[in-house]
């Protein structure tokens, strides 16, 4: 079962895939999840080449000092509340590089992250889950009450199907890729209220 973050309201939603099935967004991530996430951050080989997963999620431990950092975690599941996919949002500064697009760095405070694993990719989950999480965390009081509110992610330059669900919420390409093949994507408070 999904445990809950128990300073916030508890968060539940539906989103019907193509084939009619139901799935679940919740706030929070269960037991089970933890496992599952570990097993996919290990074994997905999508993971492994766009994200540092591995290293993230490589164990209990890494799991656990990475939930120190305050990310507010969203799960997508199925039946028995198998992880389907997972989304975070974080307080954290972009961080400084060269901007290919002239916008103040101060602006954008909350970092934002997808995933969605194997059986569930290219079915048009993504847009929907990514968009309802971040509905959810605007309500969040580290961000309703941060003067700052722009997001913020960190993807491949490669990663296509992740550059896409960001540029269908509104994000835009705001550097070049850097030694790690990342490259960093933003949005703005206005642009994404339009959006979700």
């Amino acid at each position: 079962m999904t445990k809950p973050n128990l300073s916030l309201p508890y968060y539940h939603d539906v989103l019907v895939a193509p084939n009619d099935t139901q799935l679940h967004i919740s706030r929070g991530i269960g037991e089970e999840q933890i496992d599952y996430l570990i097993f996919y951050s290990n074994t997905d080989e999508n993971v492994a080449k766009y994200t540092n997963d591995r290293e993230r999620f490589r164990n209990r431990q890494s799991f656990e000092r990475w939930l120190t950092k305050g990310r507010i975690v969203y799960t997508l599941s199925g039946i028995n509340d198998v992880l389907l996919g997972i989304c975070w949002f974080g307080e954290e500064k972009i961080p400084y590089r060269t901007f290919l697009l002239p916008i103040d760095p101060v602006l954008y405070q909350f970092t934002s992250a997808l995933r969605v694993y194997n059986g569930m990719r290219r079915r048009g989950l993504s847009t929907p889950f990514f968009q309802r999480c971040h509905r959810d965390f605007m309500e969040n009081p580290a961000f309703s009450q941060s003067d700052y509110k722009g997001f913020w992610a960190a993807t491949s330059v490669d990663n296509i199907p992740a550059i896409k669900v960001l540029e269908k919420l509104g994000y835009s390409r705001v550097t070049n890729s850097n030694e790690n093949n990342k490259i960093l994507m933003v949005i703005d408070h206005q642009t994404l209220l339009q959006n979700v």
